[in-house]
């Protein structure tokens, strides 16, 4: 969590004047509440941060993006994975197939990868 923390921080600092935020969703079912990570209220953005880039990281960074979006009400909400480093190629294709975007740091700045929507029923269906 520590090392989560410390990317979410650093990714806010070098995005100045942006507005950020987090979601707190109350599931009336569950005494369990989710805490988004980071939204980018300027670019309708949630960013779901995860401090190493393995493959175990990136499906869980999945279904969490999944399941928040289907409670976060947002017109044109999209949802990005924010991570420490570059993922591999095929990680890659994994978040751009399910529509996801991506952020990484890259020496001291960050890379942006938005998430794709075209052809993507096209690429999975191959």
């Amino acid at each position: 969590m520590r090392r989560e923390s410390q990317l979410v921080d650093e990714f806010m600092a070098h995005q100045v004047g942006r507005t950020f935020s987090r979601w707190a969703i109350n599931l009336p079912t569950e005494r369990t509440r989710l805490l988004t990570d980071i939204y980018d209220e300027a670019d309708h953005t949630l960013y779901e941060a995860k401090a190493i880039a393995g493959r175990s990281d990136l499906r869980m960074a999945v279904g969490q993006l999944y399941d928040y979006r289907r409670h976060v009400h947002v017109d044109d909400l999209r949802c990005s994975v924010l991570l420490p480093e570059r993922p591999t190629a095929d990680l890659r294709d994994l978040l751009r197939d399910a529509g996801l975007g991506l952020a990484f740091r890259e020496r001291t700045s960050f890379v942006f990868e938005p998430p794709t929507t075209a052809d993507r029923g096209e690429r999975l269906h191959q």
